[in-house]
C-alpha cells in the first residue's frame, strides 16, 4: 500500500496551483426552450439584463476532467448582458459523484453548484433520455430524439457547434464571501461579479428534438422558469477551457443583496434558513 499522509507535497500543491481547468472529453445532452420573459428577468440579478426568454443547458458525462474523477453534470443557463457585453449566465448546475467538482468549482469561480442525488443519462440509437434527481425531486426529466430541431430558429441558439469549431465564450460568475464573525453570525459580502473568458471545442454535434420536463422544488427552483416552448438540441462531445478571469467588478448596496437573495438557492437549501 501506498504512503499516506494529510501532508501534500510542494510539486502536488503547485499542480493544483498551476493546473488549467480543462472539462475534456465531455459528451451529452444540450436543450433549449423559451420561458416567460417575466420570470427569467425576475431571476437575474439587478444589473444583469435579459437578452432573449432562451434557457439553455445540458446533461453531460465529463470524462477527463482536469481537477477530479469524471462525473455527470446538468445546467440551466440564459444569455444576460452587464454593461452592454453579453455573456453566458448560469442560473444553477447539479452533479454527481462526490464534492470535489461542485465544490472546486463553487470555490474558485463561485459557480452555482450544488450536488445531485442522482443523474442518469443514456443515449441507444437515436433515442436520448436524461433525467437528474435531487431530494427526491426530478428535478429535470428530458427524452430527445437526434434528429431535426423542434423549430428552425434553434440554429441561432447552438451556432458555430460544428465538428472542428473553436468557440470563445463569456461566463459571468456572482462571487460573494461568507464568514463566521465573532458576534456568532454568518456574515456575507464581498459581492463581486467575474467575467470569465472560455474556449469550447466541438467534436461531434447531431441536432435533436427535445421534450424537456421540470419538477417542482424550492431548493432547486428550475421549474420557476417553466418550459413554453421546446426550440431544440443536440448530442455533442466537446473540451471545455477556463481561460481565467478577465474582469471583477464589484457590486454594491442593494444591487449586492439582490445578487446574494438571487444565487442563495443555487447554492444552498432553505433548511440553512431555518426553513423545516
Amino acid at each position: 500500500m501506498a504512503e499516506i499522509s494529510f501532508k501534500k507535497t510542494p510539486e502536488e500543491i503547485a499542480y493544483f496551483k498551476n493546473n488549467p481547468i480543462v472539462m475534456g472529453d465531455e459528451e451529452g445532452l444540450y436543450f433549449a426552450y423559451i420561458t416567460d420573459p417575466e420570470a427569467l428577468a425576475n431571476a437575474l440579478p439587478v444589473g444583469m439584463e435579459i437578452v432573449s426568454p432562451v434557457v439553455f443547458g445540458y446533461v453531460t458525462h465529463i470524462r477527463k476532467p482536469s481537477f477530479c474523477i469524471d462525473y455527470l453534470e446538468a445546467a440551466i443557463m440564459t444569455i444576460g448582458s452587464f454593461d452592454g457585453q453579453p455573456g453566458v449566465y448560469p442560473l444553477a448546475f447539479l452533479l454527481d459523484k462526490g464534492d470535489t467538482g461542485t465544490f472546486l468549482g463553487r470555490d474558485i469561480l463561485s459557480i452555482p453548484k450544488k450536488t445531485a442525488d442522482s443523474i442518469v443519462l443514456s443515449r441507444n440509437g437515436d433515442e436520448i433520455t436524461a433525467k437528474v434527481t435531487r431530494l427526491g425531486v426530478d428535478v429535470l426529466d428530458i427524452t430527445a430524439q437526434v434528429g431535426d430541431f423542434n423549430d428552425p430558429m434553434c440554429a441561432q441558439v447552438f451556432a458555430a457547434r460544428e465538428p472542428g469549431a473553436e468557440v470563445p465564450g463569456l461566463n459571468y460568475f456572482y462571487k460573494y464571501d461568507v464568514d463566521l464573525g465573532s458576534d456568532g453570525k454568518v456574515h456575507v459580502g464581498g459581492v463581486r461579479l467575474l467575467a470569465c473568458p472560455i474556449t469550447m471545442t466541438y467534436h461531434s454535434w447531431e441536432n435533436a428534438s427535445v421534450n424537456v420536463g421540470l419538477g417542482a422544488s424550492e431548493d432547486d427552483p428550475w421549474a420557476a422558469l417553466p418550459v413554453l416552448k421546446p426550440l431544440g438540441g443536440g448530442w455533442t462531445n466537446f473540451d471545455c477551457r477556463m481561460d481565467g478571469v478577465a474582469k471583477v467588478v464589484a457590486i454594491d448596496g442593494d444591487a449586492a443583496e439582490d445578487v446574494i437573495a438571487k444565487n442563495f438557492a443555487a447554492r444552498y437549501d432553505r433548511f440553512a434558513m431555518n426553513a423545516k
